[in-house]
């Protein structure tokens, strides 16, 4: 074993427990003081946990919650566990105190061994911490959380050699430096600094990485300064690229009092029920909230398709490790979100299966599901596991007869336990023309302003009635690029009418066909 390094046995072996435990404590403060916003991170985690100031029994009571307090109630197996985390070459500080986070989040309080780890029992002689280049570990005085780390006296040089070796470092550097001792401190301080590493972009392995939770002002995240959005959220920092996290579109549109409905669901435990006509962005919506809050989304079409050992699980033949068949409960798609951090989006809500819904209906009130399809196990809910719906309708059908043949009417029991409900309109044409210039630079301007006044009298006929079939942002988008690309070489009115001929006109019904044409033979001036 290298000098430079000592095993937490021999910490134990030659300290009573109380000593090896404000050893190994100040250890970590004095590896971690660079890391305070990572501390924030496992405070609030803490703060939140069942294993602080809760009822269960293997629960620790703190007056305030902080670093100190964490610290002060572990054992030296729990504290050596954390050490082990640090000392991991596969994990940077960051990682290592995210991984310690997640201990307060996905704990079964039921199987704490150490606390706050479930079934860890280390081992202890294959632990090491610094012995500092060879001088005993020593404890730092901690006055709390913001109390200043000691690093002086790492090297003492002794006083009747450093008037000497003062002189020497004089003449060795021409008069720059003098101060044997400070230098020494100043070496001491660098060692214990971290290391500034520039991480590189990496593509997503599907794996899940650390993340947790950090408490950010919603006009900050989603960078909009609006009075309705002044208020704290919870938001996801992931060591990693996350697979499950939606990629952020940095030109998305937000509608603020949509916006700000939605958090507030999720903020108070809350389900959401958007609704609005095809096109209008529901689910895009939601996928951007979950981009720019870091949430994972799991996004599941309610459609008749979806059967009980989908949604819930069922046996199955799987290989084991060692390459044995066996038979196994494999978890469907509502355990599986459930266990996460994430948002669980139910699309098209309004054409779910009765035998869904009300397999639902406990985990729509925040209790766990009981699993009877494997053994009764009961499954409980992350604390930040969220449910959204989306429809084109709000459960009680459609008198419109435009989504009949695909919606059903809901029962009121499956309505009444979504509180949050949003409409979502179309954008605004003005922003919609934004995305189409984003989409398409190059459009012209004499071609921009036909397709916007196209999207604004066809929708407007929509809305009121006279045409039944809609068109969205996807279709302007496209109608956009396409007439981009072709109007320098036929004309701008050749380019938007071949453009709406391909996109819209050959979509709609004979009834609509006639007054889309009128739009569009006057916008190209062809009779």
């Amino acid at each position: 074993m290298s000098n430079s390094y000592l095993n937490v046995q021999s910490i134990l072996d030659d300290n009573n427990a109380r000593d090896a435990q404000k050893i190994l404590r100040d250890y970590i403060v004095r590896e971690t003081h660079h890391f305070e916003e990572k501390w924030e991170t496992i405070v609030l985690c803490a703060g939140n946990s069942e294993l602080v100031n809760g009822d269960h029994p293997n629960s620790r009571a703190m007056k305030s919650v902080s670093k100190s307090q964490i610290l002060d109630r572990m054992n030296v197996p729990s504290l050596a566990m954390l050490i082990n985390y640090m000392n991991m070459k596969s994990l940077s500080y960051d990682e290592a105190l995210l991984l310690f986070a997640n201990e307060f989040v996905n704990n079964d309080p039921d199987c704490i061994v150490n606390w706050p780890f479930v079934d860890v029992t280390p081992e202890l002689d294959t632990i090491y911490v610094s012995r500092e280049g060879g001088a005993e570990v020593e404890a730092v005085e901690d006055g709390g959380d913001e109390a200043e780390v000691e690093v002086s006296g790492a090297y003492d040089v002794k006083p009747d050699i450093a008037a000497a070796a003062n002189v020497l470092l004089r003449a060795a550097t021409g008069g720059e430096m003098e101060d044997l001792q400070a230098l020494l401190d100043e070496v001491v301080t660098l060692r214990k600094k971290p290391d500034a590493i520039a991480l590189p972009a990496i593509e997503a392995s599907g794996e899940i990485p650390f993340g947790a939770p950090v408490r950010k002002n919603a006009q900050d995240v989603f960078g909009l300064q609006h009075p309705l959005l002044n208020f704290e959220i919870n938001t996801y920092e992931w060591s990693g690229v996350n697979p499950l996290v939606p990629a952020k579109d940095e030109d998305y549109i937000f509608n603020v009092d949509n916006l700000h409905d939605v958090l507030w669901a999720l903020e108070n435990g809350e389900n959401s029920w958007l609704t609005g006509h095809t096109g209008t962005g529901k689910s895009t919506f939601i996928a951007q909230v979950c981009a720019f809050t870091g949430y994972m989304m799991i996004r599941v079409n309610m459609d008749s398709a979806i059967e009980r050992p989908d949604f819930v699980g069922s046996m199955a033949v799987m290989t084991d490790a060692d390459g044995n068949t066996v038979t196994q409960f494999k978890d469907g798609i509502l355990p599986k979100a459930m266990q996460q951090p994430c948002v669980l989006l139910l699309d098209e809500i309004d054409a779910v299966r009765a035998d869904i819904a009300y397999v639902m209906q406990p985990v729509l009130e925040g209790q766990p599901l009981r699993m009877l399809e494997d053994g009764g196990r009961v499954v409980h809910p992350h604390m930040d596991f969220h449910i959204v719906a989306t429809a084109n309708t709000t459960g009680a059908g459609d008198s419109s007869g435009m989504y009949a043949s695909a919606v059903k009417v809901q029962s009121r029991a499956l309505i009444n336990r979504f509180s949050t409900f949003v409409d979502v309109k179309y954008l605004n044409i003005s922003d919609e023309m934004k995305l189409v210039r984003v989409a398409a630079p190059s459009l012209s301007d004499d071609a921009a302003a036909m397709i916007e006044e196209f999207v604004g009298v066809y929708r407007m006929g929509f809305l009121d009635g006279t045409i039944a079939t809609p068109i969205s942002p996807r279709n302007t988008k496209v109608i956009g690029k396409y007439v981009s690309n072709l109007e320098e070489r036929i004309g701008c009115n050749d380019a938007v009418r071949r453009a709406l001929q391909m996109n819209v006109m050959l979509t709609v019904d004979e009834c609509d066909a006639i007054a889309v044409t009128g739009i569009m033979d006057r916008l190209t001036n062809q009779s």
